[in-house]
């Protein structure tokens, strides 16, 4: 049901207000980075949100608050957790880290249990506010997360949430975006409730570029991470495959507005 949406984070009113009333109007789920903490721009959020109908996500501050421990930052996190909450938020996202985890496979199961004791108390506290938390991919290839998430299911009785991020993939892993939609498919198969973000690069850097760059310059998304998809066909892919899951445009704001519109028409001018 979700569908494609849009992202603000909270740090100016005036660049938010228009974004939030098209998404309002449309129907689009709205994600919200809690960063900045502006309190116009909060505000703005407390008033439109929570009565809303829209299906509402927070990312966290993932600067202070990415899962690797977390346990260290209990007020902090209490703090974004009842935010979310008040914003009428249902799922948060974070990070695993600031900086990729540690390369040594000896350090490799100290790792996962110290990610899952990580997870199990952030999650306990999401759970507080009536929230779901879902892990971002950030700084690693495709195996680094397969490993992670079997690991972590293997130490737990309920589902791990994933985010998946496009334009992380794109740069930290060596693995197609099919390669990476298949391990979607098949962590949803295994109970995973997945959260999206899409956005494009020109494969060196995280830049959030909008796609609809990739139809005037060359290598922005057409390359070997796309293989032979173009990326109207790839967001329709995504959104066939996952059409429950909330997919977020992470692009800009000055743009946001434009780019979906551009976005959703370009989809559906494709052929059926």
């Amino acid at each position: 049901m979700p569908g494609f949406g849009l992202k603000i984070v909270d740090q100016s009113r005036a660049q938010i207000e228009p974004i939030i009333d098209y998404a309002l109007a449309h129907g689009a789920p709205i994600e919200v980075g809690l960063y900045f903490g502006d309190i116009q721009a909060r505000d703005l959020l407390r008033s439109c949100l929570p009565d809303s109908a829209a299906t509402v996500a927070v990312h966290l501050n993932h600067r202070r608050l990415s899962l690797l421990e977390i346990q260290r930052q209990e007020a902090a996190l209490r703090e974004q957790l009842s935010a979310a909450a008040e914003l009428g938020a249902t799922s948060v996202i974070t990070h695993l880290g600031n900086y990729p985890m540690t390369a040594r496979l000896s350090l490799r199961e100290r790792l996962w249990d110290q990610l899952s004791a990580d997870l199990s108390f952030a999650e306990a506290l999401a759970s507080d506010y009536g929230l779901r938390l879902h892990i971002e991919n950030t700084f690693h290839d495709l195996a680094f997360y397969r490993e992670l998430l079997d690991a972590l299911r293997a130490s737990r009785a309920t589902p791990v949430n994933f985010c998946f991020d496009m334009g992380h993939a794109k740069v930290w892993s060596s693995e197609s975006l099919r390669e990476w939609l298949a391990f979607l498919l098949t962590q949803r198969q295994q109970g995973t409730a997945l959260h999206l973000h899409l956005h494009a690069n020109e494969g060196l850097i995280d830049q959030h570029q909008p796609f609809t760059l990739a139809s005037d310059r060359e290598g922005v998304i057409e390359d070997d991470f796309m293989q032979d998809l173009d990326w109207p066909s790839a967001l329709r892919l995504i959104d066939r495959s996952f059409p429950d899951a909330a997919k977020i445009f992470e692009v800009p704001p000055e743009v946001a507005v434009d780019h979906y519109e551009q976005v959703l028409a370009a989809i559906n001018r494709l052929p059926h």
